[in-house]
């Protein structure tokens, strides 16, 4: 599996067989201005969003002949299975922000998690639907979202081999959420990944740092 880190939330899986997928694309420019990376233009066979928020939903960029999958419950596309699980994306039911789905899927021998813009943490009912995976990617800056320390308490429940960060503050954002190092301080199981790794699962667990593609010039 190689994973190319776009920006924001929005990552590109690219499996063995040659199936790509787009997470939570956003839109250049959306909510006002506030979001400054560059457009998404890969082309994708499959497209998850976990959320109907402009920097989460923006499809019209992305090239190709796309499955858009925004529903919860169980699909089948490409032969890969997506299990759509509903969250919500704040820590009130979902009466602030709405609600939000935590996507589980299984490719080239591995469990991958996408928790979209999750805004509380794991229940025991929750943790039950998502089930044992590999790869966590998690929304960290807050303020919209779960903060870093209530993305830690995540981790320790749903225990992956491999933390990846996500939905925090970088150059190509001025939304009031919080840097990455405000999760990754004091810890010693970094790896520094660049803006595309192939994945490999590492004997104990590792927090994956990516570096966005779409920074602006």
């Amino acid at each position: 599996m190689r994973i190319k880190y776009l920006a924001h939330a929005s990552f590109l899986f690219e499996t063995e067989n040659g199936i790509r997928i787009i997470t939570d694309p956003y839109k250049s420019e959306g909510l006002g201005g506030k979001i400054k990376y560059t457009p998404i233009k890969e082309k994708t066979d499959i497209v998850l969003i976990s959320h109907e928020h402009m920097d989460h939903n923006y499809t019209e960029d992305i090239q190709g002949n796309s499955t858009i999958l925004n529903r919860i419950g169980v699909s089948t596309i490409n032969g890969i299975t997506f299990n759509g699980i509903s969250s919500y994306h704040d820590n009130v039911a979902g009466t602030q922000r709405g609600k939000n789905t935590i996507f589980v899927f299984k490719a080239d021998g591995m469990t991958f998690c996408h928790t979209g813009d999750l805004g509380h943490l794991i229940t025991p009912e929750l943790k039950n639907n998502i089930g044992k995976i590999d790869v966590l990617f998690i929304p960290i800056g807050g303020t919209y979202t779960i903060t870093s320390e209530e993305a830690q308490k995540v981790v320790d429940i749903l225990e992956p081999m491999i933390v990846v960060p996500m939905h925090y503050k970088t150059s190509g954002t001025t939304l009031p959420i919080s840097n990455v190092e405000e999760f990754t301080k004091g810890k010693t199981n970094i790896k520094q990944a660049g803006t595309v790794a192939e994945i490999k699962l590492p004997a104990k667990q590792e927090i994956w740092v990516f570096q966005p593609a779409c920074l602006p010039v």
